[in-house]
């Protein structure tokens, strides 16, 4: 495999190569590190709307800010993960009139009964996911 990494300020680097790389915090991420941030941000979603409602950029913007961009993300990735947790009534959704200069009116999302019980099991079975992985990861030969 050729490739070579271009050093950009202290921790950041750039990776070109045949296979798709994405660099997190001075971190290769590859695609399955991807794959496993898609199955993590519908509990992230749900922890964020057990602490206040809110609309689709506030979830992102928060996401980004408590993940030091980790999970940076595109409305275009939020809105098929509300739309999916909507369809399974762990949220809801309602339309509240613009306050802001503009008077645009924004969809607001709030986890429901099912979405608190849901996130309760979901938080249980990533505990225990992440024990066993660190189990196995700490293990010495």
């Amino acid at each position: 495999m050729d490739f070579f990494i271009d050093r950009i300020w202290i921790k950041y680097y750039n990776i070109f190569s045949n296979t798709k790389y994405i660099v997190i915090r001075g971190v290769l991420m590859n695609e399955v590190s991807k794959q496993l941030k898609k199955g993590v941000i519908e509990i992230l979603v749900l922890k964020l709307l057990s602490l206040n409602e809110m609309y689709g950029y506030q979830i992102i913007q928060l996401l980004d800010e408590k993940s030091n961009g980790t999970f940076k993300m595109k409305e275009g990735t939020l809105y098929p993960i509300l739309y999916r947790l909507e369809d399974s009534k762990l949220i809801e959704s309602y339309w509240e009139s613009g306050t802001e200069k503009r008077g645009v009116p924004r969809k607001y999302y709030r986890i429901t009964s099912d979405g608190i019980s849901q996130l309760g099991d979901m938080q249980r079975e990533w505990d225990i996911m992440v024990q066993s992985i660190n189990s196995v990861l700490n293990m010495e030969g």
